[in-house]
């Protein structure tokens, strides 16, 4: 058996068709991807915890000032308010 140097030498033309499959495969990811969150709305699902999460924030914010003025109104008051508990 002989070795010729086309065994041995690499296949050049492999060498360019292997990146080229591989950015296939990846468009093709990219576009199936794409296609699956569209179809499983995804991407509204998202936007909708995103807006759930900027909402609650905003609450939290308003409920950090009502209690701010509830406890300048108590200072105010004094003593003179009802304690329910007693």
């Amino acid at each position: 058996m002989t070795v010729t140097a086309f065994t041995i030498a690499p296949d050049f033309g492999m060498l360019l068709f292997i990146p080229l499959i591989i950015g296939i495969y990846i468009l093709f990811f990219l576009a199936i991807r794409g296609l699956v969150l569209w179809y499983f709305k995804i991407n509204e699902v998202t936007w909708y915890h995103e807006e759930h999460i900027r909402l609650m924030e905003e609450q939290n914010l308003l409920i950090e000032q009502q209690t701010e003025i509830l406890k300048e109104f108590k200072t105010q008051m004094g003593n003179n308010t009802i304690d329910p508990n007693k």
